[in-house]
């Protein structure tokens, strides 16, 4: 696994390493100044370079830094009146410390709140942040900043009865912003309407697109020369989309415990290039959430146990270039795309009377992904490879505890039963498609070595274990989608394979789960 990880992290460096070139300006083969040209959805043939500009500003964008200030400031702002409206429900993290130790960086610690918190609720408010920032027209880069800074605000100032949360300064920024990017570019997808909205339309910007609602583009791209004709769903074709929600049932093990899921599950994935993957051919170096996307799953036993996983994941600033052209039953050629990784996962069972959880946040690293036609075949495979802060549960500690009942642990590690660490993780994920017919498989691994120190009530409990987990995802899925009816039906097969080691005591888990979806797919 070594071995695939470094490779897979030469190649993508190398496809990084092409970026760095200019963009061509003289005429290509077929005559065009820039980038080239594709064919939008009603055939029509189109520059690539100023369609692009209109829709993404990304060539003389215009940013509003201070309304995305205050608009950010505001935020706060409600966050804190949510928080000190319920001060019972916050005050089991009231240490009150001195405010010299928290400019000393003292009073800087791990917290040992719910993983949930952590992983799941803070990123939402690092999101919104990155969001409201790329609705002024701020860069990625600065957007990032923006949640930086919100993130040490009140950290460091709005909590002020509390220690500075050094996981809660990684995880909100890191995990919000492929959170936040994706919420952009799904804001301006469902504002692009290039012809009079119908109330369905209406209703999906009010409640989903409302930030592009307050912050129209300053110059409409559907009334420049860069409109393009609407595509399935209505909505503008200059975004490449893939939306999914389905009811899914399971049978899961876990060892030779048995048990029985019924949720949903909720997928998307939005790219904001024209002509991706249409009959075209031109690349570019870009740097405005151009590959982002969003996966939900839930499931509930009978008696009311749950699975729940999230993950977002973005590409915003990298380089893509595609070579397609219109062959009988489909296309022909291919796209390639490498960048910097974002990305944020968090996953938590309850089912089969055993618990499990880990989350994770990208730091950094590198994404890649390749797009082959062959005519009536397709196939994409993507992959990325990163270092990321996370946090696992700590599979050991029960067979620990009693190997040694008087020993005191970090206070993470006592109340949540999860600890935090470091480490490299690495996905790779390819699908076949031939008509309506999808076959597709993927192999995620990660390891997380525990980080020592810094716990939040270190002073009464110093002691320090040594420990790891690891995590290893593979499985396979089958999909049919008719052409032309919003509709799948999809059997998957999923492993997940748990190594954990606190001090010298090992444990281990195998998770197995066997499920059918059906669901609507636009």
């Amino acid at each position: 696994m070594r071995l695939l990880v470094a490779a897979f992290f030469a190649v993508a460096t190398a496809l990084i390493a092409t970026a760095v070139s200019a963009e061509p300006r003289s005429p290509d083969k077929d005559g065009l100044i820039g980038d080239g040209y594709f064919f939008d959805i009603s055939g029509q043939r189109r520059p690539f370079r100023p369609t692009q500009a209109a829709w993404f500003s990304e060539y003389e964008p215009k940013p509003d830094y201070t309304r995305a200030m205050l608009e950010v400031a505001i935020l706060l702002g409600l966050q804190t009146i949510s928080y000190w409206a319920r001060p019972a429900a916050n005050s089991f993290d009231w240490d009150d410390p001195e405010f010299v130790n928290r400019l000393n960086l003292t009073a800087v610690r791990f917290d040992n709140n719910l993983a949930f918190t952590n992983f799941f609720l803070h990123p939402l408010s690092g999101a919104l942040s990155y969001w409201f920032a790329r609705m002024n027209d701020v860069s990625v880069p600065i957007s990032q900043l923006y949640a930086i800074a919100a993130s040490m605000v009140w950290e460091f100032a709005l909590e002020w009865r509390e220690e500075v949360s050094i996981n809660d300064l990684i995880v909100t920024p890191m995990g919000g912003v492929p959170a936040g990017a994706f919420a952009a570019v799904l804001s301006d997808y469902l504002n692009s309407t290039p012809e009079n909205p119908t109330v369905p339309k209406q209703t999906a910007e009010a409640v989903l697109g409302f930030p592009r609602l307050m912050h129209p583009w300053r110059v409409d791209p559907n009334s420049t020369p860069g409109r393009l004709p609407p595509d399935s769903l209505g909505f503008s074709s200059a975004f490449w989309h893939r939306f999914r929600i389905g009811f899914e049932t399971s049978a899961v093990s876990v060892e030779s415990r048995r048990d029985q899921l019924n949720g949903f599950q909720v997928d998307g994935e939005l790219v904001s290039m024209v002509g991706f993957l249409r009959p075209g051919r031109f690349h570019k170096v870009f740097a405005h959430d151009n590959f982002t996307e969003a996966h939900f799953r839930v499931g509930f036993t009978p008696r009311g146990y749950t699975d729940v996983q999230f993950r977002t994941s973005a590409t915003l600033v990298g380089w893509y270039s595609q070579d397609f052209k219109t062959v009988r039953h489909g296309i022909a050629g291919h796209g390639v795309m490498a960048g910097l990784a974002y990305g944020l996962r968090y996953v938590e069972r309850t089912y089969a009377q055993s618990r499990d959880m880990f989350g994770n946040v990208n730091l950094f690293g590198v994404s890649s992904g390749v797009w082959l036609g062959f005519g009536p075949l397709r196939l994409r495979a993507l992959g990325d490879v990163h270092y990321d802060f996370g946090a696992a549960q700590a599979l050991a500690l029960p067979q620990y505890k009693l190997e040694n009942p008087h020993q005191q642990l970090k206070s993470v590690l006592e109340i949540q039963g999860y600890d935090y660490g470091m480490g490299p993780f690495a996905r790779i994920r390819a699908e076949l498609t031939v008509d309506s017919v999808t076959l597709g498989g993927y192999a995620d691994y990660g390891f997380l070595r525990m980080i020592g120190g810094l716990d939040r009530w270190e002073e009464r409990n110093p002691y320090e274990t040594n420990g790891h987990e690891t995590i290893f995802e593979y499985g396979t899925w089958v999909r049919f989608e008719p052409r032309r009816i919003p509709f799948y039906v999809m059997g998957s097969l999923d492993f997940t394979e748990r190594t954990s080691m606190l001090v010298n005591v090992k444990a281990e888990r195998f998770d197995k789960r066997m499920g059918g979806s059906v669901g609507l797919s636009f």
